[in-house]
C-alpha cells in the first residue's frame, strides 16, 4: 500500500508552515486576516498558541519555536496555517 493510495480520515486537518523569506529580519506585524478568509482555513497558529515555553532547543532557551521579534534564518516558520 502506498501513501498516495490512502485517504485521510474524515475531519482530519492539515497544517502547513508559513516560512520567512528573510534572515535576521525583525517582525513588525503579522496579519492573519487574508489567510483566515480562505475557505477551509480553521486557524493560523502563532507564538501565542505555544503552550509553556516558546523554545525549540529544549535546553538553551535561545531559539523560539515561533518567533515573536526576530526571524533567525530563511525558512524559519513564523506561523502555521491549519485547514481542512
Amino acid at each position: 500500500v502506498y501513501t498516495d493510495d490512502q485517504h485521510p480520515p474524515t475531519g482530519q486537518l492539515s497544517a502547513r508552515p508559513v516560512l520567512s523569506p528573510h534572515a535576521h529580519a525583525h517582525i513588525v506585524a503579522v496579519e492573519n486576516t487574508e489567510a483566515l478568509a480562505v475557505p477551509g482555513v480553521v486557524v493560523v497558529l502563532g507564538p501565542e498558541h505555544v503552550p509553556g515555553v516558546n523554545d525549540c532547543t529544549g535546553h538553551a532557551a535561545d531559539e523560539e519555536l515561533l518567533p515573536t521579534g526576530e526571524v533567525h534564518h530563511v525558512g524559519h516558520a513564523v506561523r502555521w496555517v491549519v485547514a481542512e
